[in-house]
């Protein structure tokens, strides 16, 4: 009886550990998504608001630059970095070009 109780034991502690390991495997870590914007993103490009769906590998951002060639040059950036981009409200203000971007990723850069 012993035996039968402490084998069942094992293996609801091996259900568990492989639940865990599932999870773990599926986890999002939206820290490396920050890493390779901010390793992409120019010195004079800010961003004003973001808006990620890792499970589509897609954000929305809002950003100012400081001139349209700064903003050319910030497309550029990211279709280097295997992004896609559309840009759209470019509007000329006082403290610079403001414009929002949807990207899209490869959503693998999520996980480790």
């Amino acid at each position: 009886r012993q035996d039968i109780a402490m084998a069942q034991k094992i293996i609801a502690a091996d259900k568990t550990l492989s639940m865990v390991e599932e999870l773990l495997a599926s986890h999002i870590y939206s820290s490396q998504f920050f890493s390779t914007l901010e390793s992409i993103t120019l010195p004079y490009v800010q961003w004003l608001n973001l808006n990620l769906n890792a499970k589509e590998g897609t954000a929305a951002l809002k950003g100012r630059a400081a001139s349209y060639s700064t903003l050319a040059a910030q497309i550029v950036s990211f279709k280097e970095a295997n992004f896609q981009i559309d840009v759209s409200g470019v509007n000329l203000t006082n403290n610079g070009v403001e414009f929002s971007a949807d990207i899209k990723f490869d959503a693998k850069i999520l996980f480790k």
